[in-house]
């Protein structure tokens, strides 16, 4: 038995390797897309200009009534830092630049990246004012929390004892471009302990058999 087919005739773009889905017919007869009308009314966006950020004028409401305490050798300003669950009171006054943490200068750590970070604020103000940090001293005593949570509240309680002592609004904005933590605390805790668990959200592992 013998079945005739009938015979197709493939007209132009429309051949085995060619056709609208393909790539060969289109450019074989030159039906190629014009694309310069489509783009022609699209325009080059300009980058945004960046507005300078305009200058305090008035201390932040944080910072604007610390506690103050007249003495017969000048004053006396006390402030208090705090991050997770440690505790920073410093209390800054005229002196020779000794700064002292729990009754120990903070040039004694061995730890060279501690040190680094309870540095930090006090470069920062050197490039700012040389001749501050020579001429007080600062008093810092913490409690509580872990060593990384004291290393920080001391470092923020040093910083805001300056811009304290100085009332110098360039300072304070320059803290705070820097690194804003240095003047606002940080009021993220740690979650606590649930049953059944080690910690706030871990559970202990389910055996089923």
């Amino acid at each position: 038995m013998v079945i005739l087919m009938e015979r197709r005739s493939f007209g132009p773009g429309q051949g085995s390797y060619g056709g609208n889905r393909g790539f060969g017919g289109n450019r074989r007869f030159g039906n190629k897309r014009d694309y310069t009308q489509e783009y022609a009314d699209v325009k080059e966006e300009k980058p945004k200009e960046v507005k300078p950020k305009e200058k305090l004028k008035v201390m932040p409401k944080s910072l604007a009534k610390p506690s103050t305490v007249k003495s017969k050798k000048g004053k006396v300003i006390h402030v208090t830092s705090k991050r997770k669950s440690a505790i920073a009171r410093a209390s800054i006054k005229a002196g020779k630049g000794r700064i002292v943490i729990n009754k120990v200068p903070y040039t004694n750590m061995s730890n060279k990246y501690i040190l680094d970070i309870v540095r930090e604020p006090i470069i920062l103000i050197e490039e700012h004012n040389k001749d501050l940090p020579h001429k007080v001293d600062i008093d810092v005593t913490v409690r509580g929390g872990g060593s990384m949570g004291q290393v920080f509240a001391v470092r923020n309680a040093i910083a805001k004892a300056f811009v304290q002592f100085s009332d110098d609004l360039e300072l304070t904005q320059k803290m705070l471009e820097y690194n804003r933590s240095f003047l606002v605390d940080d009021v993220r805790r740690v979650e606590s302990k649930k049953p059944l668990g080690t910690k706030a959200r871990a559970k202990k592992q389910h055996s089923k058999r």
